[in-house]
């Protein structure tokens, strides 16, 4: 916000407490269902075997991403786009508090949005990538009995 020429005082201390709930809410909408997918796409059956690691060519993560965006992606926008709306005329305001505010809340809100959205599935298909070639090269190792034996 300094970029905006906003200075640290308690107003922007008020609104910076009030934002770290709303950059947490996102995220955490969609790690829980892209957690919770795993069990509500074992009892559809789109897969056979969802205990166990994901599939080699990655099957199992594509549905459950696909689940958890087709889940909460709408929502989402919904509601960042809602709340924009509704602090964007705050902006148009000559009041200090009601323009920082809204300066506030439209860059916590967009930030968040882009962060649930685009960074989280993508940090998601890195971790499969990785846990899918750490197993393989576990798999390997087992089967050439030099560490880890079965």
């Amino acid at each position: 916000m300094s970029l905006f020429g906003v200075t640290l005082d308690p107003i922007v201390m008020s609104i910076a407490i009030m934002c770290i709930g709303f950059s947490v809410d996102i995220p955490a909408h969609v790690s829980f269902h892209y957690h919770t997918s795993r069990s509500k796409i074992a009892t559809k059956g789109t897969s056979s075997n969802l205990s166990s690691a994901s599939d080699d060519d990655g099957t199992q993560f594509r549905s459950r991403l696909q689940h958890t965006l087709c889940s909460v992606g709408f929502p989402v926008i919904q509601a960042g786009v809602s709340t924009n709306l509704c602090a964007l005329p705050l902006a148009f305001v000559p009041l200090y508090m009601a323009q920082v505010f809204s300066l506030g809340m439209l860059m916590c809100i967009s930030i968040s949005m882009t962060h649930g959205i685009l960074v989280l599935p993508a940090m998601f298909c890195l971790y499969d990538r990785i846990s899918n070639l750490s197993q393989r090269c576990i798999s390997y190792i087992r089967k050439q009995k030099r560490c880890f034996p079965a």
